[in-house]
């Protein structure tokens, strides 16, 4: 079963998923992760919390959109504001296939 985190109710409807990737902003498609292993924690930093993804079952893959490098150097530009909606919607929908943890550390991380 696929769960997702509705955009649009972020103020980012499709159409501007759209043009953001025409302008070069945003990858064309949607990136799938590989299968996610479970004996070793995928390691999120999600501005400025790192996040310590534990899944708990087999089969588990993330299906994600990317920032072009153009549209990361713009994100860098335009600074980071917090969305305490987002992050509670995104660890509740993590939290159903994975043990989420705050704070963790690794040398590893995934910018998202």
């Amino acid at each position: 079963t696929t769960s997702n985190l509705n955009m649009g109710s972020f103020q980012l409807p499709y159409s501007s998923l759209l043009v953001l990737i025409e302008l070069g902003l945003l990858h064309s498609t949607e990136l799938e992760s590989g299968e996610i292993g479970i004996e070793t924690p995928l390691i999120l930093a999600y501005q400025g919390k790192n996040l310590s993804l534990q899944v708990n079952t087999k089969g588990i893959r993330l299906l994600y959109y990317r920032f072009t490098p153009t549209g990361n150097e713009l994100c860098k530009l335009l600074g980071n504001k917090p969305n305490s909606q987002y992050y509670d919607q995104m660890l509740a929908l993590l939290n159903q296939k994975f043990s989420v943890s705050t704070e963790a550390s690794s040398s590893v991380n995934y910018t998202v």
